[in-house]
Order: C-alpha cells, then structure tokens, then sequence
C-alpha cells in the first residue's frame, strides 16, 4: 500500500533524529524497520502495518550484538546474518495484558487525516522514547544480559526474554563468552534434555541435538579461545 509506505517514509526522517539512520520497508509485508548501531549492539525498531487498511498492527525493538551472531553463525545458517535478534522489547514484559492494551491503544487511533497521521507519529515516537530506548540502554551489551537476564531470573524462564528456537544455542554462547559459573550446568541440561527429546521424538529433535553438541564442541575448542 502507499500509505504504508508513506508511513515509513515519514518515519524515516523521525527516527533519524534518534541516530536510527538505517530503514528498510518490505512491502510484501507492510513492515518498516529503523536500525542502528554502537558499538557491539545493534537496535532495531519494526513498525507494522495493515496491509489491507490503514491500520496499526504491531511495534517492537530488537536487539542483537555482532559478536553472538558470529558464533552463532558457525554453528547454524543464520536467515540474516546481519541481524539475527536475540532480546526482544515485549518479551521482557511480564504484564501480558499492559502490553496486550498498549497495542490496542495505538491501532485504535484513525489515520485517515493528516492530523491523525501526525498525532499517530507523535504518540508512536513516544512509545519508543518510554519503553524501547530504555529497553535498549537497559542491555548494551552480552555483559549486561549475562548479568541482568541469565544471572537473575529462572533458568525456565529464560524464552520469556530470549525468544526463538536457538534459545539455547544462544544462552550457552553468552554464559561461555562472560565466563558464567552456571555454564557447565546449563551446558549439561540442554545436551540431556535434547538427548531425551530424541529418545521420543528423534525427527523433531535430533537437528537440535547435534547443533548442541557442535556448538558445545566449538564453545570448549582452541577455535573458540582464539575468536
């Protein structure tokens, strides 16, 4: 839709005030992305719209670190391997239903009129400025969620903020990479728990396993040590 895509555009020069400098709009799925860097982090803010109205559907920021995907990359194809996320903005909210209603608040506001356009835009870039960039400042780097996120909450807790199936691929490399103590137990509960899951399931698990097993093979190698 060109609506969309005049969103996008418009939001571009926003975000640009932030020192989010790169966009991208991918049409096909009525989503516009904001990305910057510092450092080892990299932020991305996603917006989505209707592709069949003119209608918000969904905000979130991103944050991945250059330094997880090249390990990660050695174990696994990486779909994008210039940004694969490894914390996500609502994901560490534990008040399902608070970020349930912030979302219906911004999708129930028009956007038929220049005006409500704007005020859509204003109340937007004032979600990002109170709950996203706090996010983002909260984990600058692998040091800050080892320390605030795998040191601190329940180890069954740990996909409510590190979403997605490498979960645990991710995990072991951060514990490893900040020399966690709770490394060589983790370690040893995700290559049981796989190995069980084989013993059910071997074609849902046994990929899992072996990823597992080589990335704990490379995590306890000289190759690791010298990355």
């Amino acid at each position: 839709m060109k609506f969309n895509e005049s969103i996008y555009q418009s939001f571009a020069l926003r975000f640009q005030t932030i020192e989010f400098e790169e966009s991208e709009y991918l049409a096909h799925h009525g989503v516009a992305r904001y990305k910057k860097k510092k450092g080892n982090a990299i932020y991305r803010i996603s917006l989505s719209m209707s592709l069949t109205n003119r209608g918000f559907v969904r905000i979130s920021g991103d944050l991945g670190f250059e330094s997880m995907n090249y390990h990660l990359g050695k174990i696994i194809d990486l779909k994008n391997p210039d940004f694969e996320p490894l914390l996500t903005s609502h994901e560490v909210w534990r008040d399902k239903e608070a970020w349930t209603q912030i979302l219906k608040d911004l999708g129930s506001m028009p956007l038929k009129l220049k005006s409500e356009v704007e005020a859509f835009q204003v109340a937007i870039m004032n979600h990002v400025g109170t709950y996203i960039l706090p996010f983002f400042e909260k984990y600058p780097d692998l040091q800050a969620v080892n320390d605030k996120i795998l040191n601190v909450i329940p180890q069954n807790d740990y996909s409510d903020y590190i979403p997605g199936l490498e979960k645990n691929l991710k995990v072991l490399i951060i514990m490893r990479l900040c020399g966690n103590p709770k490394y060589e137990e983790f370690r040893d509960w995700a290559l049981d728990a796989y190995k069980r899951g084989v013993e059910i399931d071997a074609n849902k698990y046994a990929q899992g396993l072996k990823d597992i097993q080589k990335l704990v093979a490379y995590l306890e190698s000289e190759d690791f040590k010298k990355d």
